[in-house]
């Protein structure tokens, strides 16, 4: 169940990175990242669903905070270094 899904949402994700690696015109770019963010969006409920399964409820929902708070700081500093280095 759950680990498969966010195996196949790592898939997904994947994926779009190769397609992006590859992009050589504005809509194969933009087609990449559509499916980028397709597998971006599968993570954030499947580490809920983790959480809940390996975690007591008690603590499922500070967890879960603690999993998408970390997660999206990665993101923004993947943001960051990137204008960074763009300069």
């Amino acid at each position: 169940g759950h680990y498969v899904a966010l195996a196949g949402v790592s898939a997904i994700h994947l994926a779009g990175l190769w397609l992006l690696a590859g992009a050589a015109t504005h809509s194969a770019i933009i087609a990449a990242v559509v499916v980028i963010g397709v597998g971006f969006g599968g993570y954030m409920p499947g580490y809920a669903i983790v959480v809940r399964e390996i975690f007591p409820a008690a603590e499922a929902g500070r967890r879960i905070g603690e999993i998408y708070f970390l997660h999206s700081s990665r993101r923004a500093r993947e943001a960051w270094w990137v204008g960074c280095c763009a300069t």
